[in-house]
């Protein structure tokens, strides 16, 4: 509508007097929706005042597409990120052990993980992913098992990204670090 199109077609008598409702849960439904739609550019744009300290744009590539998906508000993405933006306590046995591996087997498979992953070339998603899929197979582990283990381990609880694009984001050095210090 221009002005006087919108001028025109106004009419008093089809204005509803009773109250208007102010749905917060549909504003945050749709809100999420408009973030989805948006270009990794135009969410790494808006994202960035909202991001933890020490967390740039360029950090969060890997992990941009899950992001995006799971945010409703941009407000959401400190919570979503502290794992990248802070090292987490090491996580306990009974922590790395619920819904995970078994504790015997534990120590060295995220052994394994980490010295797989320290000599891996290139450390991207695609070849993580292969890796750690290689360390199933050897050591026959559960898949589920294992990267929730993993997930822990590197994150410091069990909810984060797709693993491999986590890690990716992480990096080599700290997440080495990390799965050695939880073995």
């Amino acid at each position: 509508f221009t002005v006087d199109e919108l001028t025109k077609a106004f009419d008093f008598d089809r204005v509803d007097t009773v109250g208007p409702v102010f749905d917060l849960e549909k504003l945050t439904w749709l809100n999420g929706t408009y973030l989805r739609e948006q270009s990794d550019a135009e969410f790494l744009a808006a994202a960035q005042p909202f991001l933890p300290a020490g967390v740039s744009g360029a950090a969060i590539t890997p992990v941009l597409a899950a992001l995006r998906e799971r945010t409703k508000r941009l407000s959401d993405l400190p919570d979503q990120l502290t794992w990248l933006a802070t090292d987490p306590p090491v996580p306990t046995v009974s922590e790395l052990t619920a819904k995970g591996l078994p504790v015997e087997t534990l120590p060295d498979t995220l052994g394994a993980i980490a010295e797989t992953l320290e000599r891996l070339d290139p450390f991207e998603p695609a070849t993580i992913e292969s890796a750690i899929d290689g360390v199933v197979t050897q050591r026959e582990a559960n898949r589920r098992r294992l990267f929730m283990s993993t997930r822990v381990a590197v994150v410091g609880g069990p909810v984060s990204p797709p693993l491999h694009e986590t890690i990716a984001a992480l990096g080599r050095e700290r997440t080495v670090a990390r799965l050695r210090a939880a073995a």
